[in-house]
């Protein structure tokens, strides 16, 4: 959706796409005793990770607003509203539990063809998509101590300049783009039944 060149063609045109994306994560360890917690003092810690791929289901879909003004053998100024949805569910396995505020998160963005793509000109176009996850809290517990994190916050806006053309059998198309990412987080610990002070961290 974001690569495309050119707008849809105005009302009644649309496109949807499902996709998954797969990240290799590194997930800590906290049930490891070499992670254990101690209450004698300030301690580093280098808690043992094991990889895996993370999943991360997708929809897409475009939704033609309006054709662009008419120009002899093309259009230009052509509008496409951009809508996406990404799915996080709720999961408690053995001692860490993974909790969405809601699983369901939309994003929404809108495309605007400079030049619609026809038989002698190639699309161009400028999207801008926004897209971020759902806000998610995490608990980790190990040997009567348990770890919270809330608040994980992941939000990302992403523009697109891209310029297409289809041909027979194939089509071809190059652009240029930036994807932007915030994130942000709060945790804490409770060991032995006392509760450590809040940490929040957040980066750009």
């Amino acid at each position: 959706t974001l690569g495309q060149g050119g707008a849809l063609g105005g009302l009644g045109h649309f496109s949807l796409g499902l996709r998954v994306n797969a990240v290799k994560g590194t997930l800590p360890q906290v049930d490891d005793p070499s992670a254990a917690p101690v209450l004698t003092g300030a301690r580093s810690t280098a808690y043992p990770t094991k990889d895996a791929y993370i999943p991360m289901p997708t929809i897409d879909g475009a939704l033609g607003i309006f054709k662009g003004i008419p120009l002899p053998l093309t259009n230009v100024g052509g509008i496409d509203l951009l809508v996406s949805a990404s799915y996080i569910p709720s999961i408690h396995r053995d001692d860490i539990s993974i909790d969405p505020d809601n699983p369901v998160k939309f994003g929404y963005g809108v495309r605007v063809s400079a030049l619609q793509e026809s038989i002698v000109s190639p699309g161009v176009s400028f999207t801008y998509l926004k897209r971020d996850l759902p806000v998610i809290s995490l608990t980790g517990t190990s040997s009567n101590s348990t770890l919270h994190i809330d608040d994980l916050t992941e939000k990302t806006s992403a523009w697109r300049l891209v310029a297409s053309k289809n041909f027979i059998l194939f089509g071809v198309a190059a652009g240029y783009g930036q994807d932007s990412y915030k994130s942000s987080a709060r945790a804490n610990a409770t060991i032995a039944g006392q509760t450590s002070s809040t940490i929040s961290v957040a980066q750009d």
